[in-house]
């Protein structure tokens, strides 16, 4: 009988922080562009740790709007580091349509995955995949 209260018990334990654990990667991690950059540009592998594919709410200012390789639309934003770029990509074409009507400066804040900064190998940065803008 204590076997399987014990059981039982240890059953709700590991259900319970499982939960915990899921719950808490899921929601995103509210960081400035500017420390975002200077993580990763104090040790990239660290910030990996921290960031690589998780959920982020990145809050900074637009420093421009504009065409990568004449291909692909990319909204970027201040980050006051000058070795570290930060780019939003778009996984929506609503979202996208919004980043071009931002002003340089604005304040705005993005929600997205973080990819570090080894995706995209063909522009030097991090990068994030923008679900949301909110401007503020």
């Amino acid at each position: 009988m204590k076997t399987k209260f014990g059981i039982i018990i240890l059953i709700i334990f590991i259900v319970s922080l499982t939960t915990v654990i899921i719950i808490d990667n899921l929601k995103p991690i509210h960081i400035s562009a500017t420390t975002i950059a200077q993580d990763y540009n104090n040790d990239a592998d660290i910030a990996n740790k921290k960031y690589l594919n998780r959920n982020v709410e990145v809050t900074g200012s637009v420093k421009a709007f504009y065409k990568i390789m004449n291909t692909r639309n990319v909204l970027e934003l201040n980050t006051n580091v000058s070795s570290q770029n930060l780019f939003c990509f778009f996984t929506s074409q609503p979202t996208e349509f919004q980043a071009g009507s931002l002003k340089q400066g604005q304040n705005i804040t993005v929600e997205g995955k973080c990819l570090g900064n080894d995706a995209y190998k063909f522009v030097k940065g991090i990068k994030i995949d923008v679900d949301q803008i909110i401007s503020k």
